[in-house]
């Protein structure tokens, strides 16, 4: 099930693939399969996946201790925000 285009939904999803791909490419698995299973979750519109995904912002080892910089933060801050308007 897809967002309608311009949504929330829709710009979440598109940030989320974005940075899965960007940190994929990077050799982070870990990170890329965490986010990829919440973006399924979330495009199928399973409340969990925004559950799980707020889950990867806080505690230790999560993506907020990568130390990620420039256009992974901006993105992450985009992803973290979106995901709080939608499901908060």
């Amino acid at each position: 099930m897809d967002a309608p285009a311009g949504s929330d939904s829709e710009m979440l999803l598109a940030v989320l693939d974005e940075f899965i791909i960007l940190i994929r490419s990077e050799g982070d698995t870990f990170w890329a399969g965490w986010l990829e299973k919440d973006r399924n979750l979330i495009a199928a519109g399973d409340q969990e996946g925004h559950r799980h995904l707020k889950q990867a912002f806080g505690g230790m080892g999560s993506l907020n201790d990568r130390y990620y910089h420039g256009i992974h933060a901006h993105m992450l801050s985009e992803i973290y925000n979106l995901s709080g308007k939608l499901n908060p």
